[in-house]
């Protein structure tokens, strides 16, 4: 974890897949190369979750001027203490980003903080039923 908080969650889903405790079907499997395919697959997995994190977003927003207004030089910054719950790539970034990132970790059984959430909510991000 750097000092703006954990890797994006793409990153930190790899991350947790490496850190798995050691078990002789993850030795075996490091044998024969799948393992590391298992990762990288996991890694891509949330990566194209989180582009469609980014469509599904911009879809709610009745406004496309309203969505693209987070890319613009000067848009408020997602306070540090949020950011640093998801992840450092949300911090230098905008709240698409941080909506994006949220609903990665979300898809993928992440559980954010209350507030984290609150945040996510406000900004009308896409929630399943």
């Amino acid at each position: 974890m750097g000092h703006l908080g954990p890797r994006g969650v793409a990153d930190q889903l790899y991350d947790i897949r490496r850190m798995v405790k050691f078990s002789p079907v993850r030795w075996r499997a490091e044998i024969v190369g799948s393992y590391a395919r298992t990762k990288q697959l996991e890694k891509a997995t949330a990566i194209i979750v989180h582009e469609f994190g980014h469509i599904i977003y911009a879809c709610r927003h009745v406004s496309k001027d309203n969505f693209w207004q987070y890319k613009k030089i000067g848009a408020p910054l997602i306070p540090y203490d949020l950011s640093a719950q998801v992840s450092s790539y949300t911090h230098a970034n905008n709240y698409n980003e941080f909506v994006a990132e949220v609903f990665t970790g979300c898809v993928s059984g992440v559980k954010y903080s209350e507030s984290v959430m609150s945040l996510y909510r406000k900004c009308n991000g896409p929630f399943f039923t």
